[in-house]
C-alpha cells in the first residue's frame, strides 16, 4: 500500500489571491477542503507543466461563489471553465499523481483568470 505524502501546492478561495499551502492530499482531505466530491481537471500551462486543479463537482448546486475562470485548456485555448468555490491546485507527474508545484506570477495569471465583472 502507499503511504499518502505531503505535497506543496496552491489554495484558491474565492475572492482571494491563491496561497501556498501544504496538503495531505487523501480523499478524506480533499473533500473536507473542497467541501464535496473533489473532481480533477487536468491542465498544461504554455510553460510545460502539467498541473491539476481540484474542485468540488457540486460546487455550483450548493450555492459556492464564483472563485475564478480556466482558460488553459488542453488542445482548445478557446475554451473556458468557470470554478465556484474553494479549489486547489497541484502538480502532476507523467502517470497523473500529485507533485509538488511551484508557480510563478505569469503562471498563475495564465491559469486563473477573471473575465466576468463581479
Amino acid at each position: 500500500m502507499n503511504e499518502v505524502k505531503e505535497i506543496k501546492g496552491y489554495w484558491i478561495k474565492p475572492g482571494r489571491k491563491p496561497e501556498k499551502h501544504r496538503f495531505l492530499p487523501t480523499l478524506k482531505n480533499l473533500d473536507r477542503d473542497v467541501d464535496g466530491q473533489p473532481e480533477m481537471l487536468k491542465v498544461r500551462l504554455t510553460t510545460g507543466k502539467a498541473i491539476v486543479i481540484v474542485d468540488s463537482m457540486d460546487s455550483a448546486m450548493k450555492g459556492k461563489d464564483y472563485n475564478f475562470t480556466i482558460t488553459v485548456v488542453p488542445d482548445n485555448k478557446k475554451s473556458w471553465i468557470d470554478i465556484t468555490g474553494d479549489a486547489l491546485v497541484f502538480g502532476r507527474d507523467d502517470d497523473d499523481n500529485f507533485t509538488d508545484i511551484e508557480l510563478t506570477d505569469a503562471e498563475i495569471k495564465e491559469l486563473v483568470s477573471y473575465p466576468y465583472e463581479v
